[in-house]
């Protein structure tokens, strides 16, 4: 059972996760992404020391910590073939085998990314990224991704923003 704690966070589950918004990530010329120290910090409260790396879609890669990820195997594995998300589990499946790897969290917070993830992703040697935490894991997009996800989100927030106010948010 999951309890309260003082603080507003849980005893006897996972760490509160990191509320740090999207942070700056860079990828060397070997290919390994260096991973904010805030979040490397959240991997290892959870006893993790590895990552499980893959593409979830054209724009975006997750960093799995090896705990979350080996849920995700256990739901792969135990879910009928027959429910209504079978297509999509096994495309799920498929492109996080294709694209996926395991690594080591090194002494400077790096983990190799997979070729086939960088090439996937278009992402470039000795080029910057952004993580964001999402349901245990991180989501990393390049920098032209987020941007134009960006303003994608600023041509929304221009025409809803008097209904923001309406409902209370200031």
């Amino acid at each position: 059972m999951v309890e309260e704690g003082a603080k507003g966070g849980q005893i006897g589950s996972v760490p509160d996760p990191p509320r740090c918004g999207s942070l700056e990530a860079t990828i060397d010329e070997k290919g390994r992404l260096r991973i904010p120290a805030q979040y490397v910090k959240y991997i290892n409260s959870l006893g993790d020391t590895k990552v499980f790396v893959a593409c979830v879609n054209r724009e975006t890669a997750r960093v799995y910590p090896m705990s979350v990820w080996k849920l995700n195997e256990a739901q792969l594995r135990g879910t009928p073939a027959s429910t209504e998300s079978a297509a999509a589990l096994l495309a799920f499946e498929k492109l996080t085998s294709y694209t996926g790897g395991e690594s080591d969290i090194d002494g400077n917070g790096r983990v190799s990314l997979p070729q086939k993830l960088r090439d996937v992703m278009g992402m470039a040697s000795k080029s910057s990224a952004h993580m964001t935490f999402f349901k245990g894991a991180f989501d990393l997009e390049t920098d032209a991704v987020v941007q134009r996800k960006m303003n994608a989100n600023l041509d929304l927030l221009v025409d809803g923003l008097a209904l923001l106010h309406a409902s209370g948010i200031r």
